[in-house]
């Protein structure tokens, strides 16, 4: 299983989201599709403009993020054969922990249990 590395979180909310603003902030030529796109150089945006647009970007990552885990989750689940809803990947992974709690023995259960918590701590 690939371990995930955790940075240190930077106290720049640009590092935080990993990019720039002129990376970013995009005019309505350079944007992608799904860019938000600000009129004029960053340099004239307000205080509540720029912090609307990182709290944008940090939604965005955050959604992102959970789209990612759903996906693996659906990966790791054996009976999951297509894409489903998150809500629904939640449940049935809910469903299969609990399966299994019934029914791994004590001993493997409680090595599993070590094991994650050192994952996390690790």
């Amino acid at each position: 299983m690939e371990e995930e590395k955790l940075e240190p979180e930077s106290s720049d909310p640009l590092a935080q989201l990993g990019g720039s603003v002129q990376e970013s902030c995009r005019t309505k030529e350079t944007a992608a599709p799904n860019d938000p796109v600000f009129q004029g150089p960053s340099a004239h945006l307000t205080d509540e403009d720029f912090q609307a647009f990182l709290h944008s970007k940090k939604e965005q990552k955050r959604r992102m993020q959970i789209k990612e885990c759903c996906s693996r989750l659906r990966e790791l689940m054996p009976f999951v054969r297509s894409r489903m809803d998150t809500a629904s990947t939640l449940e049935m992974t809910v469903k299969y922990m609990t399966y299994l709690r019934q029914w791994l023995p004590e001993d493997i259960l409680e090595k599993v249990i070590k094991g994650l918590e050192e994952t996390r701590t690790g």
